[in-house]
């Protein structure tokens, strides 16, 4: 198991980070089949953001070297450098490796099932194999287990691969699977034992086989997001509307909509199920237009248009010099603020400074947001939430 990335060649149909999707719906490995990426900025940032912590491992760099103009990914990779040192460190041992963007292959069950971790480390010493998933965005909650307590088939499939790869006589009983995903739930890690593996590899085959099947069964749900047949699927825009009780056929959709003033608790809990479909099939729906307007297709009754500009200097210093120049203070030029905490341990630790920040800091939450029941944050009193404490009718 050689101590390097090892990258992908093409991408796989069965690949372990899309399946979630063809698990729950077999049909969509051959709907999707062929059609264009979509593009997405938060994608796109995620790669840039795997990468520089990739190096960060590889050449033992800080994330304030590899991302020194991004502080946003600096407080997303950081946190993710930290905890796989730290795991490298307690599983040390004779023969302990580290594997960063490293691809596993699963040919025993089918040889379309690779896929690439984001660092695996394999412990003889320990009999422990622990991978980490590092996960950059905010909106989805990625957690080491999944909603039914089976652990999370992604980074399950990486660690199944490690298992396999492992040279022969090497006893491994352990497996770690940790999340590392610092804008929604830090860090969380699930221990899983070989027979839990085995269950996962045979879940695996037997979705495959599913999948290869004549006529495989579509099924909707929150998969949907990430299935790039989604904007054309009927399956997926059916179970939409019948959860939001509307007629896509409908001459004038808005008609049929219900005041949501007048619903009971059950209904708007129902609707917002459905409102959370509606928004996956909403978005996949303008993220298609814009690559079908981006290739040089055309939809009826849009353009590609710029974006509103926002002024900016062309130079700053010419523009300071000349501002200045024409009788403006200089201090009415600029403005000094105090950096933001997560700025100055960043600063601190560049200057090798220990400053305790403890009793400087508070952590005052924004307010109140809504959330799913199983959201692992506590629930908040209306009155808390509200930022009152409700009065005594008088």
């Amino acid at each position: 198991m050689p101590d390097a990335p090892i990258a992908p060649a093409g991408h796989s149909r069965f690949g372990f980070s899309a399946a979630e999707r063809w698990l729950a719906c077999p049909a969509s490995v051959t709907a999707q089949a062929g059609l264009p990426e979509r593009p997405s900025s938060y994608a796109q940032r995620g790669t840039r953001l795997h990468e520089a912590a990739a190096v960060a491992l590889l050449r033992q760099e800080d994330a304030a070297t590899v991302l020194p103009h991004d502080e946003e990914g600096q407080d997303i990779v950081q946190p993710y450098l930290d905890t796989v040192r730290n795991a490298r460190a307690r599983l040390d041992g004779p023969g302990t490796v580290l594997l960063v963007e490293r691809q596993f292959r699963l040919d025993l069950l089918h040889a379309e099932l690779w896929g690439t971790s984001d660092a695996v480390i394999v412990s003889p010493a320990y009999r422990t194999v622990w991978c980490a998933d590092l996960k950059t965005g905010a909106g989805h909650p990625v957690r080491p287990r999944r909603a039914d307590g089976s652990i999370n088939v992604q980074i399950g499939g990486y660690a199944l691969g490690a298992l396999l790869a492992v040279p022969a006589g090497t006893i491994i009983d352990t497996v770690e699977a940790t999340v590392v995903q610092p804008l929604n739930g830090g860090v969380m890690t699930a221990v899983v034992g070989l027979a839990e593996m085995a269950d996962l590899a045979a879940d695996l085959l037997d979705g495959v086989e599913r999948a290869l099947k004549p006529n495989p069964v579509f099924l909707a749900g929150d998969h949907c997001r990430w299935c790039l047949a989604a904007p054309t699927c009927a399956a997926f825009r059916e179970t939409a509307f019948a959860s939001a009780q509307l007629d896509f056929a409908a001459p004038d959709m808005a008609a049929t909509l219900t005041d949501p003033a007048t619903l009971a608790p059950p209904d708007i809990a129902r609707a917002l199920t459905a409102a959370s479909l509606l928004d996956d099939w909403i978005t996949t729906i303008r993220e298609t237009a814009l690559g079908m307007l981006q290739r040089g297709e055309a939809v009826p009754g849009w353009k590609l248009v710029q974006k509103r500009g926002r002024r900016r200097w062309r130079d700053e210093e010419q523009a300071a010099a000349a501002l200045i120049a024409a009788g403006l203070p200089k201090h009415d030029l600029y403005e000094m603020a105090l950096l933001s905490p997560a700025q100055v341990e960043r600063v601190a630790k560049r200057r090798k400074l220990d400053v305790p920040l403890g009793a400087l800091v508070e952590s005052i939450s924004s307010g109140a947001t809504m959330a799913p029941e199983d959201d692992p944050r506590a629930a908040v009193q209306a009155g808390a939430a509200l930022g009152f404490t409700p009065q005594p009718d008088t």
